[in-house]
């Protein structure tokens, strides 16, 4: 049964239903054999009985905040669907729209939780970038072969740009040199400097 497609899923949306036929079955066929025939763990059945049994009205999911740990109210699920589902953060990744969250005193749950709380909500982010068929990066195979550069702007709280230059070895990656400019035309003057 567990071939069949969506199955486990299947059985996790109708938990209930699952846990109340076993139950009621569990005197003339033991609840290890009739797991097995619907092939999920007894671990889980066990967790699938505790949040059907300590219900909780101010939960999102019903689910027990006190007997079922990590379990989030049904404001802090609903500012995660909101934050989640904001145009703003359409292309923000999930840590930094829980960072957000956190910075706004939204939410008070650990990333963990959130992470977990999206996978429930659907929020799996199924936008993953594939490889061009031409794909053919850069290899090396000894140190100083190749030197690789970046640039960062980093703006502190003051709201001053700094322009962040790193050089690097391609091979070892360690960083040979770095360079730190508040204006970008001093940046650009030493920059080539260093590189004339």
């Amino acid at each position: 049964m567990s071939n069949v497609k969506g199955f486990k899923s299947l059985i996790k949306n109708n938990m209930e239903l699952v846990v109340n036929s076993v139950e009621s079955i569990k005197h003339s066929v033991p609840i290890n054999k009739a797991l097995k025939v619907i092939d999920i763990s007894r671990s889980s059945f066990e967790n699938y009985k505790t949040i059907l049994v300590h219900k909780c009205e101010a939960s999102y999911y019903k689910w027990c905040t006190r007997k079922i740990q990590n379990k989030l109210l049904t404001n802090e699920v609903r500012t995660i669907k909101n934050y989640m589902n904001h145009d703003t953060y359409r292309f923000w990744s999930k840590s930094s729209i829980y960072l957000k969250a956190i910075r706004d005193n939204n939410l008070y749950c650990g990333l963990s939780t959130f992470y977990k709380y999206c996978n429930i909500l659907s929020f799996t982010g199924t936008n993953i970038m594939k490889k061009p068929n031409n794909y053919n990066p850069l290899k090396t195979t000894k140190t100083n072969e190749v030197w690789c550069a970046d640039v960062t702007i980093f703006k502190t709280h003051d709201g001053v740009k700094h322009y962040i230059q790193i050089l690097m070895d391609h091979f070892s990656k360690v960083v040979l040199g770095y360079l730190i400019e508040k204006y970008i035309e001093f940046f650009l003057y030493r920059l080539t400097k260093i590189f004339a």
